[in-house]
């Protein structure tokens, strides 16, 4: 089989890759909903933390939040969200 492969490599190698590109469209298909739905409650609970931390006069959280993700999640935790 190795000796195939290797004589047929382009050929082998081009169906590998439409393989690739089909299973990549089936995958973005079959997950598209629920990737745009997390991407939407993702971008809802960045909001609700950044109003909260407005109302409270903490913006220098809110900068801080956006450069350290780790901070960011501290502040998720602290806000229950």
């Amino acid at each position: 089989m190795d000796i195939i492969m290797r004589a047929n490599k382009k050929h082998f190698n081009e169906e590998v890759d439409n393989v690739c590109e089909a299973l990549g469209e089936l995958v973005r298909e079959r997950y598209a909903g629920e990737i745009a739905e997390a991407a939407l409650n993702a971008n809802k609970k960045l909001n609700s933390l950044i109003l909260q931390l407005s109302e409270l006069g903490r913006t220098d959280d809110i900068l801080k939040s956006a450069a350290d993700p780790e901070y960011q999640q501290k502040l998720f935790e602290e806000f229950n969200l």
